[in-house]
């Protein structure tokens, strides 16, 4: 049977009709607030000369190809796709508890707060802020002076560049590898750390399987668990504790620690801990100091000086502290 050309046409034309629908570009500019449902390829939103920051929230149901937030409006994802990109400009805000984003451009004075949903890929810059509770991130790349603070989450690959700062206190990491940069861990799960070039890692807390320190990196133990020690190049690595026993060919010179082994102790809460030395360069410094940190350093001195003037107060032929 013959389909007259008139019904070709026809289907193209309502296919025609509905491409518009399907794949809409949009640009919202009015201080509302938006929910999207549909399939866009492309949003913008700003909020030029509005009270109130324009908001879109993308939902279950909802497919954006690219999604630019500038200004201070903002983005809340609670379900749906952005298949491409999604960068958020200025001061814009982004909000995530669900959903899916192929990857994500935080820079300028932005700000991510994500407790759910998946990244593949997220790379921050400038002086752009993320708190991370939830959800997971398979590769995150932290640039040029951006803060992330991660309590939670998973993360299988992040990679911390140029002054950034990373915070952890709670997660599941992969690979972290801190180049140039600052990190601090209170807790967490990590199983591969690469502390690299001149990198300052704060251990509070936490677990880390396999931790290493390469070129003129610094890092600082003060709690937590670390199974595995690894220092090479010029690296400094300072054990914040006391009680320190070396074993299994490891010796000490003072407050330096010699050779591989196994070295355990105590940190300054009382809390016990062994540590596994497998690789220690000669040019790198491992020291097991039993100096309090100068915070608590601080505390002494203040506490120190209030008993001197209590002591002054009950003297009174003592001349008195100016």
């Amino acid at each position: 049977m013959k389909v007259p050309r008139t019904i070709y046409v026809a289907i193209a034309f309502v296919i025609f009709a509905a491409l518009p629908a399907m794949a809409a570009v949009i640009t919202l500019d009015d201080g509302a607030y938006h929910q999207l449902n549909g399939i866009y390829s492309e949003v913008a939103v700003y909020d030029t000369g509005q009270n109130e920051p324009t908001t879109v929230e993308l939902v279950t149901g909802g497919i954006i190809t690219d999604l630019l937030i500038w200004g201070n409006s903002c983005a809340v994802l609670s379900g749906g796709r952005v298949d491409s990109d999604l960068a958020a400009y200025d001061n814009s805000n982004v909000s995530m508890t669900g959903g899916y984003i192929a990857c994500l451009w935080p820079v300028h004075n932005s700000t991510v707060a994500m407790s759910g949903g998946l990244v593949g890929y997220a790379s921050s810059y400038d002086s752009s802020v993320l708190n991370i509770s939830g959800g997971e991130i398979s590769h995150l790349r932290i640039n040029e002076g951006s803060k992330v603070t991660i309590s939670g989450g998973n993360f299988p690959y992040v990679q911390p560049k140029a002054n950034s700062l990373l915070e952890i206190t709670d997660g599941v990491f992969g690979s972290v590898w801190p180049w140039d940069s600052s990190m601090t861990v209170s807790g967490g799960d990590l199983r591969y750390v690469s502390i690299g070039s001149t990198s300052h890692l704060n251990m509070r807390g936490g677990d880390i399987n396999d931790l290493w320190g390469w070129e003129t990196t610094t890092i600082d133990i003060f709690g937590g668990s670390v199974s595995n020690l690894r220092a090479k190049h010029s690296s400094v690595i300072t054990l914040h504790g006391y009680d320190f026993v070396a074993m299994g060919g490891l010796s000490f010179s003072g407050e330096q620690v010699l050779g591989i082994g196994i070295l355990s102790g105590k940190w300054h809460d009382g809390t016990p801990w062994t540590m596994r030395i497998t690789e220690h360069d000669s040019t790198a410094l491992i020291i097991a100091t039993g100096a309090p940190e100068p915070s608590t350093l601080g505390l002494l001195a203040f506490g120190s000086l209030a008993m001197l003037r209590r002591w002054r107060h009950h003297n009174p032929y003592i001349a008195p502290l100016r």
